[in-house]
């Protein structure tokens, strides 16, 4: 494999770039691991091939202090951030789901009713939803003839890294295939088509999950089955994980659950790079990557199980064997990469890790909120519920209830936030139109930077540092979505013979990530971007 220099984001004159004539790249790869902390890839490096993490983390510029700057740390919102330089305030996708006031009904952030999908049936998906331009968009808008591609498990992986110019591929838990929407083509592309008749799926047919090593050189080998660990799609708790005939029920969904929706995901995007032959011409092609395999791992098994451990194993290589398909076909000293993740994940409060920091359970849902709220609204004579919707972090407020009392809106908020603030287990509360973003600062301006009108809730909850608040309906091991650094906190590294080595502990965000791409490759400015160029040009 061919040498390329190495460096994680810092500050714009901490670090020079040594050859600022150089032609722009070939191919901006941008990688995204769901649901990766720093310090898990930290703790197994010591295990991982040359050429996956440990080709980034040898060469390279260990930077270790990158944060999400915004409140909820879920997929979407991660996505979106690093994807446009924006905050959820700004691109809109402020949530996985959220309540639409206008029309009375909760939304899926990647729905959009106006289109279909195309290798299955189900739900249209579409960037309609977000608010701004991503990097790709600005890429293909600045760069004509440029192309934008993003490939992941999960719907919502891919289609905030293509963006409204590109191209969005992710994988379908109904038939195994790799899919799309009519918002991005009329019909499957011939390659697509054949590489899904291929059958891929078919060698994890009657097959197990198995332990890549011996047990005995993990590190949570104790750890295979513990009482709060889940059994997805009747996978298992315990290796071997059988995935099961490829006809049965379940088949499909028991993949994603594995280290096997990244495999395919990594295949088809190396299907994708010589099918589209990404790289081969003269403007500069962009591909986003999302691996989704750590996060349904995550969740299912936490961050701490034997699962958790032997996948970022096998993730090393599939990494390993992607840039080097990549390094044969295109050539790593033509591409510049970028690894992230969209949010990061807290231990299951059971684990003994969870247990030394005084982790607990919570069962905080509408019910008791509005019950704790009785005495605010027999004081303002207010009959009936206060709370609409209770969804994750956000309290959407009954809209009418304004007519109903003395207080004007702000003041009354105010009022209510301060009241669920009491509850046990309710680290503060906050309501968002009283946020001044002007002087907001920590856990107030991430809210702030969460709130997009017409979308957000009136009131934000932030529940207690590593409290587990168990929602009615879905039951997992591990969850993320805090503004706590266990879920803030992502790993951020740049790849490209334009940057010298260096170590640097200054924080950035994982805003900085798309007006950084652009920079690097002498773009303009992206116009809605609120991150900042982290890399100075200098001759």
């Amino acid at each position: 494999m061919k040498t390329v220099f190495i460096a994680l984001i810092c500050l714009p004159l901490s670090l020079s770039i040594f050859a600022s004539d150089i032609d722009r790249p070939k191919l901006v790869l941008q990688l995204t691991v769901d649901q990766l902390r720093p310090d898990l890839i930290e703790r197994y490096k010591d295990r991982f091939v040359d050429n996956g993490f440990n080709y980034l983390l040898n060469n390279g510029v260990s930077f270790s202090n990158a944060q999400h700057p915004h409140a909820v740390t879920e997929t979407i919102v991660g996505h979106t951030s690093l994807a446009t330089g924006a905050t959820p305030s700004i691109h809109g996708m402020i949530s996985n789901r959220w309540y639409d006031q206008e029309n009375e009904q909760m939304v899926y952030s990647c729905s959009d009713p106006t289109v279909k999908l195309i290798g299955a049936t189900g739900e249209g998906q579409s960037p309609a939803n977000i608010r701004v331009d991503s990097f790709s968009d600005h890429l293909i808008q600045s760069l004509p003839g440029a192309r934008a591609f993003a490939v992941s498990v999960k719907d919502r992986g891919a289609i905030p890294l293509a963006g409204k110019k590109g191209k969005a591929w992710w994988y379908s838990k109904s038939n195994g295939r790799f899919i799309s929407s009519s918002y991005y083509y009329q019909n499957t592309p011939k390659w697509v088509k054949a590489w899904n008749k291929s059958n891929p799926t078919k060698a994890y047919d009657q097959r197990y999950w198995k332990l890549l090593n011996d047990k005995k050189s993990y590190v949570n080998a104790k750890h295979d089955d513990r009482h709060w660990e889940n059994n997805p799609y009747a996978l298992g708790r315990t290796f071997p994980h059988y995935y099961g005939k490829q006809s049965a029920l379940g088949f499909y969904p028991r993949l994603s659950y594995s280290p096997a929706g990244d495999e395919l995901t990594s295949k088809f995007s190396q299907a994708l790079i010589d099918n589209e032959q990404l790289g081969q011409q003269k403007q500069t092609d962009y591909l986003a990557i999302s691996f989704s395999s750590a996060d349904y791992i995550g969740h299912q098994f936490g961050p701490n199980s034997l699962e958790a451990e032997d996948n970022i194993l096998r993730l090393d290589r599939v990494l390993a064997e992607l840039l080097n398909h990549i390094d044969k076909s295109i050539g790593l000293e033509n591409t510049l990469i970028v690894l992230s993740s969209d949010h990061g994940v807290a231990d299951n409060p059971n684990d003994p890790e969870a247990k030394k920091k005084q982790a607990r359970f919570l069962n905080i849902d509408q019910k008791t909120l509005e019950a704790h709220l009785n005495p605010i609204k027999q004081q303002h004579k207010i009959s009936g519920p206060l709370i609409k919707i209770f969804n994750s972090s956000q309290v959407y407020l009954r809209p009418d209830i304004y007519q109903s009392n003395i207080y004007k809106r702000l003041a009354f908020e105010k009022e209510l936030a301060l009241s669920l603030a009491e509850i046990d287990g309710i680290d503060s509360a906050y309501s968002y139109k009283a946020i001044n973003m002007k002087q907001a600062t920590g856990i107030e301006r991430a809210i702030g930077l969460n709130d997009a009108s017409g979308r957000s809730g009136d009131i934000h909850l932030v529940f207690e540092k590593h409290a587990f608040n168990q929602s009615p309906g879905y039951v997992v091991s591990a969850n993320h979505g805090s503004v706590w650094d266990y879920d803030t906190h992502i790993p951020l590294i740049f790849v490209s013979p334009l940057l010298k080595p260096k170590t640097n502990t200054t924080r950035v965000e994982s805003i900085d990530v798309a007006p950084t791409l652009a920079k690097l490759l002498k773009l303009p400015k992206l116009n809605k971007a609120s991150g900042q160029a982290l890399f100075e040009l200098s001759h």
